[in-house]
């Protein structure tokens, strides 16, 4: 989406990438205060990406801590660091559920966010809850994706599932752009690689072998 020039604040650089998945508004009422975690890979998969990435700094800038963020590769845990992510768990080495407990005194978390949309990383993002807590998957998985959900332990511990599915193009992207101009969150760093359009195979290419480690783009003026 290309924006007038009057929306575009000073200070803005134009080369980051955004992934509005949050209300902005909203984020601030769902994040302040609270205990939130991010997962972004399952058993296989390899991603806190540019969705997990945005997620965590988002998080961050709205008074979350801490912030939990799960994958399943070394570099890319300690990458999200730097956005924000308070604690990182390897889901392939660690238990997730045992540690996310470890981390929070044994409450679990207020907000998990499933930002890959398979059964695996859902259940996960609800094992993590804790009393009261809210889901948000994210993620759209391949074809028709079902996961199971625990009835009883929902009810009794008041826990809720709420999708998201974007939000509101010319409203929010506008408010982050703003964060990003005002240095709240980091657009500049996510951009972890840059095509030109003749390269744009390659980009794809990057992305099935897995060794884009946050977000990749194609930059029209090279």
């Amino acid at each position: 989406m290309n924006l007038p020039d009057m929306y575009v604040p000073a200070g803005f650089s134009g080369h980051g990438n955004f992934t509005v998945d949050i209300d902005p508004q909203r984020a601030g009422w769902a994040f302040s205060g609270l205990r939130v975690l991010v997962l972004e890979a399952g058993a296989s998969q390899v991603a806190v990406g540019g969705v997990g990435f945005n997620i965590v700094q988002m998080a961050r800038a709205f008074g979350t801590s801490p912030v939990i963020a799960i994958d399943v590769a070394d570099d890319k845990l300690e990458a999200v660091k730097a956005f924000g992510a308070t604690a990182t768990i390897n889901s392939m080495t660690q238990d997730a559920r045992e540690d996310v407990l470890k981390l929070t005194n044994g409450r679990g978390v207020d907000v998990s966010f499933e930002a890959l949309g398979i059964p695996f990383t859902w259940n996960t993002a609800l094992d993590v809850l804790g009393d009261g807590g809210r889901m948000v998957p994210i993620g759209l998985g391949a074809g028709r994706q079902t996961a199971e959900v625990e009835i009883n332990r929902t009810v009794r511990r008041s826990q809720s599932i709420l999708g998201s599915y974007g939000a509101r193009t010319r409203q929010d992207l506008l408010a982050v752009v703003d964060l990003a101009a005002r240095g709240v969150i980091n657009d500049g760093d996510l951009v972890t690689c840059r095509f030109s359009l003749d390269e744009a195979a390659a980009g794809y290419e990057a992305l099935r072998h897995r060794t884009v480690q946050c977000r990749a783009v194609v930059d029209m003026s090279l």
